[in-house]
């Protein structure tokens, strides 16, 4: 994976992933709490988007010889959230109201999401991408130096040990 653009939009696939993942915890754990909210609403029309983006990606992804292990994320994307619609569609047919199996689904949707920001954070260091997850445990100017230098396209930084 050579090439500026390849790079540039595994990245931003990566932190869209990483933002979806974060959006989804947030939506479930209201979901679990009973608490209905705008985001719920929002979330179906940007799920579609999302799942249609990946389709993307994966043909993104193939056609540029992007490394293999970039392929895993949509794939687990697009198989989780057709296994969490057609559950839903199933249980909206046969008109289940049994909470506790709303509340597995809701669960079940946590552990995906959560699994989803675990990939994207992997992900993001296999490709050099460098998070900044020692920006905690800084202060100063290490921080902003750390902080931008991480998100430059140019410029890889030296791991520490």
């Amino acid at each position: 994976m050579a090439t500026t653009s390849k790079r540039g939009f595994l990245r931003i696939y990566l932190y869209l992933a990483l933002t979806f993942g974060i959006l989804g915890i947030l939506d479930n754990l209201l979901g679990l709490f009973r608490v209905d909210n705008l985001l719920t609403h929002g979330m179906i029309v940007l799920i579609i988007l999302f799942y249609v983006f990946n389709i993307q990606a994966i043909s993104f992804f193939h056609h540029h010889r992007v490394d293999d292990l970039a392929h895993a994320l949509p794939y687990f994307y697009l198989i989780t959230q057709s296994i969490i619609f057609i559950i839903s569609l199933i249980l909206v047919l046969t008109e289940t109201t049994s909470s506790w199996i709303w509340n597995f689904l809701l669960i079940f949707g946590l552990m995906f999401s959560v699994a989803v920001i675990i990939i994207s954070l992997i992900l993001l260091r296999k490709f050099d991408f460098q998070i900044p997850l020692t920006v905690l445990s800084r202060t100063g100017s290490d921080v902003r130096r750390s902080f931008t230098s991480s998100f430059s396209p140019t410029k890889k930084l030296e791991r520490k040990e």
